[in-house]
Formats: C-alpha cells, structure tokens, sequence
C-alpha cells in the first residue's frame, strides 16, 4: 500500500503535522486545569498542568473510549491495506499471465523460401525444366499452433507489384497445417516456374512474386487468432537451365523483401490486410 505514491505523501503529510503539534504544544506556555472527583467534592482549586499533559492525563481517565478509537482506526487501516494487497496481488497475476502467454504462445514467421528446381525427364544429363519455390513456416513460441491454415500465391506479371496491390485474396486454395513448439514445416508451393519464365525474369522482362499467409490459433483461451503475412520478389541469374553442380555456375536466385504484404497480427491490421473473411 505504501507503494502508492499518494499513500505515501498523504502519510507523510499527517505524520509531519502531528509531529509538529506535539512540539509546539510540549512546549507552549498553554496550560490548563485538571479536576479529578477528590477535588470537586473538597471544593479545592483545580491544579494546572502543562496543555500536554492534561490531555495525556485525560487520554488515562477516557482509556476504554481511546482504546476503541484506536481499534477502529486500526481495524480501518487493515481494511484499506488488504483492499491494496488485493489490487497488486490481482496486477502481479495479470503480469504473470501476460509473461506466460508472450514467452510461450506460438509465433509463425517464414523463415526462410526454398527453391527447388526440377529436372526435364527427357533430358539425359537431367537439367532443369522447371522451380518450385516453397516457404518454410516457423514456429518459435514454447507451444504448438491450434487450428493453422495456410495458403500460397504467386504473381506473374508485365510489371512491378503496385502498392494497392490486393493481398486480401485467395487465389489458391488454403490446407491445413500444424507446427510444433520451437519447430517448422516446408510450406506448398503456388504452382511450377517453367525455366523459359524464370528466364523472362532474368531478363528484367516480367516479374515474379511470391505471397502468402498463414492463419493459427494458440494454445491459450483468451487469445485471438493470429496472421502472419509474406510477400517477397524473385531475382534470378546465372545458367538457369544447368542443374545445381560444384565447380559450375548454375542458378542465381535472391529473395528482397516487398516493401508491403510482410506482417503480423497488429501491424496486418495497419497495412489494411487482416485475417481474411473467409477464416
């Protein structure tokens, strides 16, 4: 209770003010007469006493009142002082609550894209027909994700993504997915990038993007569902047609980071591109 800084300077104030009074009166000219019953009956004069101690001398002949004075100050304070270990011993609980869902919950994040390419069967030293390109989702929260789906786009175009660009949709379908604590998963591919394409963006000629988002629950009832979104450019150089081989120059490809459409939970929502509806 004394924590509370008002607490703390309201206490103080009363403290210093009393303390005070006792030593302006202690030593105050004041005094005042005291009269017991012996002295009323003999008609004597009352003796004086020093203001102080007459009201310490009435404090004694008044001791069963001042006694339950002071019991139902007491019996206040307490009162007041449980009401305060109540409201911190509840804030400590939340707290401790809070610290339990943020180092445990689940978090999804892609970390990483992986490409694979595919050779033509027709082919006999096997070189390359075709990439897949696949996200690995992650998980790196101290428990398992509840009720995921996932869902994988890629965009082909003439043209460098716009800004407005529609990440709300669904272009292909959503599968089911489940990633243990501190664990990760290869996510599905959009569909296959033929070699001929993928030389087109080389070329600078067309573009090509891949996009996504994951949708998941965790394991702690009082939370929302949680998205993470990604969006990432493909660059590609080198032999793209040539299978991956040491000593030889083979497929060049790189990841930059969209400048949009890369997200979680909160910050999706101030993008514009919240859990979509169909979730």
């Amino acid at each position: 209770m004394l924590k509370d800084p008002t607490v703390r300077t309201f206490v103080c104030w009363i403290g210093t003010m009393f303390l005070l009074t006792v030593f302006v009166l202690a030593f105050s000219p004041l005094h005042t007469p005291v009269c017991g019953d012996e002295y009323q009956a003999a008609h004597q004069q009352c003796p004086t006493y020093n203001i102080i101690v007459a009201a310490l001398m009435d404090i004694g002949r008044n001791s069963d009142i001042v006694a339950a004075i002071i019991t139902a100050l007491a019996t206040v304070t307490i009162a007041n002082f449980t009401v305060k270990l109540v409201e911190v011993t509840n804030r400590q609980a939340a707290l401790s609550k809070d610290a339990l869902i943020v180092g445990n919950a689940a978090f999804v994040f892609v970390q990483d894209i992986k490409w694979i390419w595919i050779p033509a069967p027709d082919d006999p030293n096997g070189n390359i027909k075709a990439y897949a390109f696949r996200p690995i989702w992650a998980n790196s929260g101290g428990t398992q994700t509840e009720n995921m789906m996932t869902m994988v786009a890629c965009e082909y175009r003439d043209s460098e993504l716009p800004p407005d660009f529609d990440f709300t949709l669904s272009p292909t379908t959503r599968f089911p997915a489940l990633i243990g604590p501190k664990s990760a998963i290869l996510g599905g591919s959009a569909r296959e990038i033929t070699v001929a394409e993928m030389e087109e963006v080389a070329a600078k000629r067309k573009f090509l993007y891949l996009w996504g988002y994951a949708t998941y629950n965790d394991v702690f009832a009082e939370t929302s569902t949680h998205i993470t979104r990604y969006c990432i450019q493909v660059n590609a150089g080198g032999d793209l047609r040539a299978r991956p081989q040491p000593g030889k120059t083979g497929p060049i490809i790189e990841f930059p980071i969209h400048p949009r459409g890369n997200c979680a939970d909160a910050e999706c929502v101030v993008q514009g591109l919240a859990i979509p509806a169909q979730t």
